[in-house]
């Protein structure tokens, strides 16, 4: 599991997503967190169920009918899952 950010601050605010992988390197779960502040709200995020993590880090893989703060918070956090699984890979931690 990883988490993303993407927006701007002051633009919209920013969304955060958790997107969680499986061995098989396909997206199990995910949940959004959007708004400002205490009033952020957090919301199952279903879109990417499936989609191969490696896709959805290369950007090759967006949900449409998802906002561009959340495609890019979703990127991120696929770029932060495949980070890891290459450095266990390697032998890393």
């Amino acid at each position: 599991m990883a988490i993303g950010v993407g927006g701007r601050r002051y633009r919209g605010g920013r969304a955060f997503v958790a997107l969680t992988a499986g061995e098989d390197d396909l997206v199990k779960d995910g949940m959004v967190l959007k708004g400002f502040t205490i009033f952020a709200r957090s919301q199952r995020l279903t879109a990417y169920t499936g989609f191969s993590i490696d896709e959805i880090a290369s950007g090759d893989r967006i949900a449409l009918g998802e906002k561009r703060k959340v495609q890019e918070a979703a990127k991120s956090s696929a770029q932060h899952i495949v980070e890891h699984r290459d450095r266990i890979k390697a032998g890393g931690e």
